[in-house]
């Protein structure tokens, strides 16, 4: 862009006669720089060089191209020029027609008048200053209209992209690049302002690198690389005022006298920048961002017009930007919300805490879009922190201790995504000191660069550059943490960032409570549930068989034991003259042989799925089909079954006690006893009182089986009819009828052979040779 223009005017003279040329140069040369072509072609190139030509006065008959003709051409291409004609005869038609159509401000006729000639000349040259006046103003207008039109269509058009990012940096570098490019800057820079620090981001605009004509390419814009990025953000400064500074050189903006000054003045040697124009956008008083224009390589002097329209831009661009924020702001807080409300449903879908904890830092790591996010639980009195979930931005998805031990089951011991644990102890950690200490974030943006966090040691899985780290806090106390980091570069955490982090830790130490709860809870289920099969094998196991106190206890049986009638069979069985037998024994030696006796017996009946109602001195009342239902063909198969292991075990027993001289001596006989059994209805259930109560069943049902028992012969099974009725004719023997007391009818009794029957074989397949076997 030049800087000046030159003093004299400069007028173009044109005609084939060398002679006129002479004689209209030496009369204007003291007052405008006069320029000759010899024809309108020559005339041509000579405005292509010359370009800023006031007056151009012209032959009308030349060789090639005429005086119109050439007027005509020159119209199109500057029509800024204000153009006069020489003519020697009358040629009315092409003088009016190039008249009427604008193309020629007047013609003079030869030979002319000098001061009549200087005269129209002057007169053309105010023509001109106010054409271009007005043209520049157009310019200048429409320029302006087309830089906000840009602007303002623009922040119209902008819109959020289905992953929510704002479009404020799409704005903000098409703002950069539209000034630069109208303002033809050499490098335009747009700074933000964020928590009133200059913004580690910025934007810049460079100019296309003109590409010379031995290059045979397009003219195109400069990248940016790294270096010139960073050297570029310090020629930027917070201002609120607008500083024009046409020459770096003589300007007194920039003292040597501290480190800010010192390092922008050796940015701006390093960019090659002379001259600079920084406006500040400012609403309601706040600083939002900086706009900074420079001029390389020249100095430039910087037109009110300009700073004007860079003024009028930044206005528009302020307000951009505040209603981006303010969006930005609702976006945060719903951000917020909505990533509050996904971890509280996860802590309330789930009871498992290592899950939770996985969804807390998967979830707020690739919000924040941090490398890496940890859960640490702590407390002051701990050594070190344990890790209880990580996200790592290169995994797939969070890890938790849940999955960590399903690793080590399925690798034989080996972790390949262990969960990181700190090494220093948490006495001697600045990080978890200072959370000690203040019970708010500790925010580093260059934690290398921090020589009071340097030695940080946190459960991450590699060094940060960046860290974030919030308190859990539970009744002002610190349970825990959460830490966020950036490993590939560093990071300026925003305070919508720590907000939305601390917001998380709420909902994360609520998590941790409940996890604390969900724990105790168990243990005690466990207890309970300890305790409850403790007391049901206890009670059960008194009178049910092991099998079914097992099933009870582990809860694939319900037992109903409300007292309520049921059709049940009722075995009644006792020693045949124990108390004789008593009195001959010593005492020990009775309880010895009789807790052997019921023990055996127990057996039989527990063995055949009977319950031991009670026992009742020697003798033994056990029910089938309470509390376990049976049908009743079953419930007789079951009894018989018992009575005649008992028997065999009786037999067994009186072997050993005559081995070791308790029967079968000193007139005391071997022990028998006497079996009935009969099948009816009885109120079957828990009876007794809440200090203490038992199961058993009452009714007339178990006084007939009493009294089948009494009536039976010693070492034989006595049996009701309803009971005969499930048994084979080869098994009973019918007995005499027996009128019991309380009993309104006769009963008739059968006796039971104590050793089973085998049926004859009908069945191909089996032995086949017709005899009965007994065993």
């Amino acid at each position: 862009m030049k800087s000046q223009i030159s003093k004299k005017p400069k007028i173009l003279v044109v005609d084939d006669e060398p002679d006129n040329l002479d004689l209209l140069y030496r009369t204007f040369y003291r007052d405008y720089k006069v320029l000759r072509a010899d024809s309108g072609p020559a005339a041509l190139e000579m405005l292509d060089q010359e370009g800023d030509v006031a007056v151009i006065i012209s032959d009308q008959r030349m060789p090639m191209m005429s005086g119109t003709e050439f007027l005509s051409r020159t119209a199109v291409k500057y029509p800024d020029i204000i153009r006069i004609i020489l003519t020697g005869y009358t040629d009315v038609e092409d003088l009016v027609e190039a008249i009427n159509a604008g193309k020629v401000f007047k013609y003079v006729t030869k030979p002319w008048e000098a001061q009549e000639l200087k005269e129209v000349v002057r007169q053309a040259l105010d023509t001109y200053n106010v054409v271009k006046l007005r043209t520049q103003e157009l310019y200048r207008t429409l320029r302006r209209e087309s830089l906000l039109n840009t602007v303002i269509n623009t922040i119209r058009n902008a819109q959020y992209t289905r992953q929510g990012e704002s479009p404020l940096r799409q704005i903000l570098q098409t703002i950069v690049e539209s000034v630069g490019q109208m303002l033809e800057a050499d490098i335009c820079i747009l700074r933000p302002i964020v928590d009133e620090q200059m913004a580690e981001e910025w934007f810049v605009y460079e100019k296309p690198k003109i590409i010379t004509e031995h290059e045979d390419s397009q003219p195109t814009a400069e990248k940016v690389d790294a270096h010139s990025y960073a050297v570029l953000g310090q020629t930027v400064w917070e201002t609120k005022e607008v500083e024009v500074v046409n020459d770096i050189a003589t300007t007194e903006h920039f003292e040597a006298s501290n480190t800010e000054n010192q390092e922008r003045i050796i940015a701006y040697q390093k960019a090659d920048i002379r001259s600079s124009l920084v406006v500040p956008l400012i609403t309601q008083n706040e600083l939002m961002a900086v706009l900074a224009l420079h001029q390389c390589g020249q100095p430039r002097n910087w037109k009110d017009d300009e700073i004007q329209l860079a003024v009028m831009v930044a206005d528009q661009a302020v307000l951009a930007l505040s209603q981006v924020r303010a969006y930005e702001q609702v976006h945060a807080l719903a951000q917020r919300a909505t990533l509050v409300n996904t971890i509280t449903t996860a802590i309330r879908s789930s009871l498992d805490p290592q899950d939770i904890f996985a969804a807390i830092t998967q979830q707020l790591g690739q919000a924040l879009k941090v490398d890496g996010c940890a859960l640490s639980l702590w407390t002051e009195e701990d050594e070190f922190v344990q890790c209880v979930g990580l996200y790592d931005s290169t995994q797939a998805s969070a890890l938790s201790g849940k999955q960590l031990e399903e690793e080590l089951k399925a690798n034989n011991g080996s972790l390949k995504h262990a969960l990181p644990q700190s090494l220093v102890p948490i006495n001697e950690n600045p990080v978890l000191q200072q959370l000690l200490q203040t019970q708010k974030p500790v925010v580093s943006n260059d934690l290398v660069g921090n020589a009071q966090l340097g030695g940080a040691d946190l459960p991450l899985r590699e060094p940060a550059k960046a860290l974030l780290v919030v308190p859990l806090i539970v009744d002002g106390k610190i349970i825990g943490s959460i830490s966020l980091r950036q490993t590939e570069k560093l990071r300026r955490w925003q305070q919508t960032e720590i907000e939305l982090a601390e917001a998380v830790a709420s909902q994360a130490a609520i998590a941790v409570q409940q996890a604390k709860l969900y724990q105790k809870t168990q243990e005690n289920e466990r207890r309970v549930q300890q305790l409850n099969t403790y007391l049901t094998e206890s009670v059960l196991k008194r009178f049910l068989p092991p099998g079914m106190v097992k099933q009870c206890a582990t809860g694939t049986m319900s037992l109903d034991l409300r007292p309520e009638p049921r059709l049940i069979t009722i075995l009644f069985s006792d020693i045949v003259g124990f108390t004789q037998l008593s009195n001959t024994l010593r005492s020990r030696r009775v309880a010895q042989l009789l807790n052997e006796y019921l023990e055996a017996m127990t057996k039989a009946v527990f063995d055949n799925g009977g319950a031991v109602d009670k026992f009742m001195g020697d003798a033994i009342l056990a029910l089938f089909g309470a509390p376990e239902e049976l049908t009743p063909n079953e419930q007789v198969r079951r009894s018989i079954a018992a009575a005649r292991q008992m028997h065999k075990s009786l037999e067994e027993l009186n072997q050993r006690w005559q081995e070791q001289g308790i029967v079968g001596s000193e007139g005391r006989p071997p022990v028998q006893f006497r079996c009935g059994i009969h099948q009816g209805t009885a109120v079957v259930g828990m009876f007794g009182s809440a200090e203490r109560s038992d199961y058993t069943a009452i009714g007339p049902s178990v006084n007939i089986a009493a009294r089948l028992q009494v009536a039976a012969e010693p070492n034989s099974i006595l049996v009701s009819a309803v009971v005969a009725d499930y048994l084979e004719d080869e098994e009973i023997t019918k007995g005499s009828s027996l009128n019991l007391k309380g009993i309104d009818e006769t009963v008739l009794t059968f006796s039971v052979d104590v050793n089973p029957v085998v049926k004859k074989a009908t069945n191909p397949t089996s032995t086949g040779f017709g005899w009965d076997f007994k065993f």
